[in-house]
C-alpha cells in the first residue's frame, strides 16, 4: 500500500490545471517603517486565502493522513530558473506549527502539483 502511494505520488502531474497558487504582499499602512523581509504575505490557494495566524488544514497524497494547524510564515513566490530542468518549479514555501506543537514546511511546488492540498 505504501509503495502504491509513493509511485502515484511520484506521478502526480506537475502543472495540474485545477491548481491556482499565488502569493502577494498584504498592504500596510506604515509600508515605509517596514523592510522588505518583514514584509507580510496573503497565500491564495484555490479559493482560500492563508495569512500569518491562520488555522489550516492539510492533506499529504503520500502519506493519506490529514494535519491541522496554524500558519506562522508565508514566504514570498519565486521561479527557479537556474537549470532547464526546474524551468516550472515554483520556489517557496510556508511554516505550519501543528496542533502537537511541531512545525512543517510545505513547499509551494507541492501545492501546486497537488501533492499537498490544503484547506481552512
Amino acid at each position: 500500500d505504501l509503495k502504491q502511494r509513493a509511485s502515484d505520488f511520484a506521478t502526480i502531474t506537475k502543472n495540474d490545471s485545477n491548481i491556482s497558487l499565488s502569493v502577494e504582499p498584504i498592504s500596510s499602512k506604515s509600508k515605509s517603517s517596514k523592510t522588505n523581509k518583514d514584509e507580510e504575505y496573503c497565500l491564495k490557494y484555490n479559493q482560500f486565502k492563508f495569512y500569518v495566524r491562520s488555522p489550516i488544514s492539510l492533506h499529504s497524497k503520500l502519506s493519506g493522513q490529514d494535519f491541522v494547524g496554524v500558519v506562522s510564515r508565508i514566504d514570498p513566490l519565486s521561479s527557479a530558473s537556474s537549470s532547464p530542468s526546474s524551468s516550472n518549479m515554483i520556489m517557496g514555501e510556508m511554516l505550519v506549527r501543528l496542533y502537537d506543537g511541531t512545525y512543517c514546511r510545505i513547499k509551494y511546488d507541492y501545492l501546486k502539483q497537488g501533492k499537498i492540498i490544503c484547506s481552512e
